[in-house]
């Protein structure tokens, strides 16, 4: 007997297909794209370059004597290279979560019909960094749990023990992976706190298994098949730049630097496609199920304090059917039709001719 599940009728996969298409096809969004990660790369390295020459130096200069305090910079320039590779992997992360962030603000605009405002976008995923990078981080540690069970299965060296430790932490990486899918969106396109995008993520989740995990099984294979055929052109330029290396360099540089330009392209459209498609995913999934209006009474429809008007004002307009204010208002019915006769009795008066007043007679 098959199971009726209301959101896998009304989760359109191919909606959401299309709509990752659409988004990611715009050259001016492929371009912002690359733009801000060119821009990071740029500023970002130029800074771990200089430092990293400076290191790099010192080290260099501490090697060519045994003095016990050269030894100490020595240490000192190793650790000093060591914080500064942490601290631009961190820099690379959080520039990833904000640039993801907000190209999830212009998918939710591109889908609902706005133009696109990057820098609208940009505030948005800025005001939201920190929540955002809690949850990352929430999610590092629970991976990293996994990660822990499995190297204490392996430390006991019980193959027994160590397999059902590995499968568990491979079943507990999926439930995590599948319950946190929607956290950012929640954070983003529902405005909500951590703690409450992760419950309703996981609400989600719990509500529409199979739903969710067909989500993201979609888009990892459509991933996989784009980046599958961008790599072909890819391929094929770096191995005729790598069989032309014998040639002048005027002529197989520009192989080399065309094939890049390709795969930056390639990735660019890839991500903007997986951002489109799960924030359809969201829209579609998150929003309830149709149900039908019920009329209220009038006291229930009215705001009951200052914060109530400003959020009712807030909301758009949707005007009630003619039955649910019929309903509502049970006694404008009969008066209604009394206003009615009164106003047809009025334009048939007005039709007759005035009858003569009776006079009486003399005698």
């Amino acid at each position: 007997m098959a199971v009726h599940n209301p959101f896998m009728e009304k989760m359109g996969f191919e909606k959401s297909l299309q709509d990752g298409f659409n988004f990611a096809a715009d050259p001016k969004r492929i371009l912002y794209y690359l733009g801000l990660h060119f821009l990071f790369l740029c500023v970002a390295g130029f800074f771990f370059l200089l430092v990293s020459l400076l290191v790099f130096s010192s080290i260099f200069e501490s090697l060519q004597s045994f003095d016990p305090s050269v030894l100490l910079k020595l240490i000192s320039g190793v650790f000093l290279l060591l914080v500064l590779v942490i601290v631009f992997v961190v820099a690379l992360i959080v520039f990833s979560i904000l640039v993801t962030a907000a190209f999830i603000d212009s998918a939710r605009d591109f889908l609902e019909g706005r133009p696109f405002n990057l820098r609208k976008s940009l505030g948005v995923a800025w005001s939201k960094t920190l929540s955002l990078l809690f949850a990352s981080f929430l999610v590092f540690l629970l991976i990293c749990l996994a990660f822990l069970l499995v190297f204490l299965g392996f430390l006991t060296k019980n193959i027994v023990l160590f397999i059902v430790l590995l499968v568990f932490s491979i079943l507990f990486i999926l439930f995590i992976s599948l319950g946190f899918a929607f956290v950012s969106y929640y954070i983003l396109i529902g405005d909500t706190g951590v703690v409450e995008g992760v419950q309703a993520s996981f609400n989600l989740f719990k509500g529409n298994p199979l739903t969710v995990f067909v989500v993201c099984m979609l888009v990892g294979i459509s991933s996989y098949v784009i980046a599958l055929v961008g790599s072909i052109p890819y391929n094929f330029l770096s191995n005729l730049a790598l069989a032309a290396s014998f040639s002048p360099l005027y002529f197989y540089i520009p192989l080399f630097l065309f094939a890049g330009l390709i795969y930056a392209v390639v990735y660019a459209f890839n991500s903007l496609f997986c951002i489109g498609f799960m924030t359809s995913a969201f829209l579609q999934l998150a929003s309830p199920p149709h149900q039908p209006m019920t009329a209220q009474p009038a006291t229930q429809l009215l705001p009951q304090s200052p914060a109530a008007s400003l959020e009712l004002a807030s909301k758009p307009f949707v005007p009630l059917p003619l039955p649910a204010i019929e309903a509502a208002q049970p006694e404008a019915k009969p008066l209604a039709k009394r206003r009615a006769f009164a106003f047809r009795r009025k334009a048939l008066d007005r039709k007759q001719p005035a009858k003569k007043p009776l006079q009486r007679s003399k005698r």
